[in-house]
């Protein structure tokens, strides 16, 4: 038995692709660099959606893991706002470093501030704008 990348799901050793979140089982990372190195096995992300309503969630740090969001039901953190893309960023984590990449068709995200074009790499204490949530990184 092995898990998935993606979700964390048993799978067989046999399988090309995870039956919980239908993705494959292997990941190719690409070639980049980032400005730093998580030490920790898991990720706190406080989302943070007006002046009313905050919770956390977290990513377990291995070669693979994901965490989609969007305003479709489907992501791992849903903002239910017109202006957010049903799969508006992927926040993952390859080759030791945690990542972001923006696939917003409505609006684009800002990482403390500074719009997102593309994948950027993330350090602790960033701060990703979505439409009107706010998604603070933390370590565990």
């Amino acid at each position: 038995m092995k898990e998935c990348p993606h979700c964390i799901a048993r799978m067989f050793d046999d399988q090309d692709f995870c039956f919980e979140c239908m993705r494959p089982a292997i990941i190719e990372p690409e070639e980049v660099t980032a400005s730093y190195v998580f030490e920790k096995q898991v990720i706190c992300i406080e989302v943070v959606m007006g002046d009313t309503f905050s919770y956390e969630t977290h990513l377990r740090m291995i070669e693979g893991a994901i965490l989609s969001v969007g305003s479709a039901c489907e992501n791992a953190i849903v903002i239910p706002q017109p202006e957010v893309s049903k799969h508006q960023l992927d926040i993952f984590f390859s080759q030791g470093h945690l990542w972001v990449e923006d696939k917003g068709v409505l609006s684009c995200a800002q990482i403390n501030g500074v719009p997102l074009n593309g994948t950027k790499s993330l350090q602790p204490g960033s701060c990703i704008t979505v439409g009107s949530a706010s998604l603070n990184l933390m370590c565990a």
